[in-house]
């Protein structure tokens, strides 16, 4: 779910406030957890422009639905 929502145009702050309202969990901790599941997307490879990983904060990355 969290991958088809890095499209290039929300950041992860947003998210996590949306995580934290749905959820009612507190937004730090959702912020943390997001931060690092998209930094393993990008170990990954799962985070591609242009065939190549993208030196862009994270949160400006988004996804290619067919690498």
């Amino acid at each position: 779910m969290i991958l088809g929502l890095l499209d290039g145009e929300v950041t992860l702050g947003w998210l996590a406030d949306e995580f934290s309202v749905a959820f009612g969990a507190d937004r730090g901790l959702i912020l943390t957890d997001l931060i690092a599941t998209a930094q393993s997307f990008g170990r990954h490879g799962l985070l591609l422009e242009g065939g190549r990983l993208e030196a862009r904060p994270l949160s400006l990355l988004g996804h290619d639905p067919n690498p």
